[in-house]
């Protein structure tokens, strides 16, 4: 499973968007689908999917946008998962990030949690790599 956002387009009507013949980004679909389609109904697609129908309403005359959800599926072996909260608070605070790290009735909130709300701020990098020091 990749890391998928779900967006929608900002009304009305449906789009069919062509990957090109020299697609090498992540599908969120069947590898073998040589298009996908994005409407007012949220749908979740790759970060690849969705710089590639942001490029596409570019091209037409429309006043269509894509609006993001917030609503974030992770994979399970998502690396960030496996790093500690003190590996977090670094991440967040070299993106500038809001703090994630503590629950509104004291204590820390758990890794899973803050991880969904890392990946909502739009963070997609190679995870737990960058943040440990490449250990």
């Amino acid at each position: 499973m990749k890391l998928q956002k779900e967006v929608r387009l900002s009304h009305g009507s449906s789009l069919q968007i062509n990957y090109p013949e020299d697609w090498e980004g992540e599908k969120s679909g069947d590898e073998e689908d040589p298009q996908f389609f994005v409407s007012a109904q949220p749908k979740l697609l790759t970060g690849d999917e969705i710089q590639l129908a942001e490029q596409y309403l570019k091209t037409i005359l429309t006043t269509q946008k894509l609006v993001l959800t917030g609503f974030v599926q992770i994979d399970p072996d998502d690396p960030l998962l496996e790093a500690t909260h003190e590996e977090l608070d670094r991440l967040e605070t070299e993106k500038n990030f809001p703090v994630s790290r503590y629950a509104s009735s004291g204590g820390n909130l758990p890794v899973l949690t803050r991880v969904l709300r890392i990946r909502e701020q739009g963070y997609e990098g190679d995870k737990y790599l960058s943040i440990n020091g490449g250990k």
